[in-house]
């Protein structure tokens, strides 16, 4: 399908929710076809006067890369390894017309073809996700009020409350926010595990260390023999 930029008009919000077009219509690809003339310019056309978002640090150049290069036909840079699809649009972002149809909304879909870029997209994904820790100097300020306002001198209960707030005010994403609290698991796997609390195993073992190191041994030293039974 050809797109020309007179030809581009966005319209927000307009057919947000849209019917599917049954797969047995006789005239299936004419409504496909005519579905997809509204999608593309609705939904995948990057904005000729750019957003905000569109540069950082005092960067003059768009992140996104538009606008982009016309492609007259799909072709193989045998030199480069590059394959170039085509564009006749240069506003246009990536898409594919199934996935128009069954989202009706904006993606970007492009194919992966060496491991960087299949890295590259997983630590996208994961940091979309998921939110940077805590700069140094915040937790500083942290632990430094937890320190002001605690009486115990004791340095271990400290390093636990400032453990604690920390760990509370750490801030979380969307996706992760939700999956606590639906109660999502946060890994797939055959192996069952028991759950320790380790506040008690480690009182349990400052007592069972009290306790080794109150006792005095007196009794002269004795040979151990090892026997096996029977």
């Amino acid at each position: 399908m050809s797109y020309e930029d007179d030809d581009f008009e966005e319209h927000s919000g307009d057919k947000a929710f849209h019917p599917f077009i049954p797969v047995d219509d006789p005239e299936f690809d004419k409504l496909m076809q005519a579905h997809l003339s509204h999608i593309i310019p609705s939904r995948q056309m990057h904005s000729r006067t750019h957003l905000p978002t569109c540069f950082k640090y005092g960067s003059k150049t768009c992140r996104s890369r538009f606008p982009r290069a016309i492609v007259e036909k799909t072709v193989f840079d045998v030199e480069t390894g590059v394959i170039k699809v085509k564009r006749d649009n240069s506003w246009v972002n990536n898409y594919n017309k199934w996935f128009s149809l069954m989202t009706n909304g904006n993606h970007d879909i492009q194919y992966l073809f060496t491991k960087n870029h299949a890295l590259a997209v997983i630590h996208y994904v994961m940091k979309y996700i998921t939110k940077p820790e805590t700069a140094l100097h915040a937790k500083l300020t942290i632990a430094a009020a937890v320190r002001q306002a605690s009486n115990n001198p004791d340095a271990k209960k400290m390093l636990l409350r400032i453990y604690n707030k920390l760990e509370g005010s750490r801030e979380v994403g969307v996706p992760e926010a939700l999956s606590h609290i639906l109660e999502y698991p946060d890994h797939y796997t055959d192996v069952i595990y028991s759950n320790v609390n380790t506040t008690h195993l480690l009182n349990y073992i400052k007592r069972v260390s009290k306790r080794h190191a109150t006792v005095v041994d007196d009794s002269p030293d004795s040979e151990i023999v090892a026997a096996s039974d029977g």
